[in-house]
């Protein structure tokens, strides 16, 4: 995998409020879910079919929203 590259954005905020901020990925593109899951299994200690169920259960949430 290749390093991640980020900008760095001042969230919106309601008056008064201390800023905060997020980051946003900027340098796009595409691995496959079963990619994924195999990277994540040699950098942590969770088991393939629990990264399994993470990752599909984001992939139903995003393909919904």
């Amino acid at each position: 995998m290749s390093d991640i590259k980020f900008d760095i954005y001042e969230s919106p905020a309601n008056d008064g409020e201390k800023k905060k901020y997020h980051v946003r990925n900027t340098n796009k593109q595409t691995i496959h879910s079963k990619d994924l899951i195999h990277e994540a299994t040699l950098y942590t200690s969770v088991s393939r079919s629990d990264w399994a169920a993470v990752v599909e259960g984001l992939i139903d949430i995003l393909s919904e929203n």
